[in-house]
């Protein structure tokens, strides 16, 4: 009888610790998913201050602008379009669309080479308006598309 109690004591023990084990690894998980959770979160903002730092060089010009700062835009895009080989930015005359999807090496890149930017900047004249439109990826918010528009008077 003595031996039989040893055996349950012992089985007890066994799945007392087990049980614990459980326990200390449901824990663990449940922080695990806490600290993601939390750097989710705590990534969004940096996201949002990237894409903003990205789209500011081009927002400032947004608008109404003189033909000196339109020159200067174009100027950005170029070195931009250089310097950024997977988020081209393509600019044309006339309206664009709010929203432009990123482009890829599938689309037609003719609207972001270094040609293309000089001949618009050819025909910008310092003593006129211009009206910047932006045209923004719909995924992830960056500018994608510049249109520049003359203003008749």
């Amino acid at each position: 009888m003595e031996i039989y109690n040893e055996r349950k004591i012992k089985k007890l023990r066994i799945i007392r610790n087990l049980i614990a084990m459980i326990l200390i690894i449901e824990i663990i998980v449940i922080v695990c998913m806490i600290i993601l959770i939390r750097n989710d979160s705590q990534m969004e903002p940096l996201i949002s201050q990237e894409i903003e730092a990205y789209n500011s060089k081009f927002c400032d010009y947004e608008g109404i602008i003189e033909g000196y700062k339109a020159k200067e835009l174009c100027n950005i895009i170029r070195k931009h379009n250089k310097e950024e080989v997977y988020s081209l930015v393509s600019i044309k005359e006339g309206r664009i669309d709010k929203e432009v999807k990123l482009l890829t090496e599938n689309d037609d890149l003719s609207l972001t080479t270094q040609e293309h930017i000089e001949g618009i900047e050819e025909k910008i004249e310092l003593d006129k308006m211009y009206n910047i439109m932006l045209g923004y990826d719909p995924y992830s918010s960056i500018v994608t598309a510049i249109g520049i528009e003359e203003i008749i008077k």
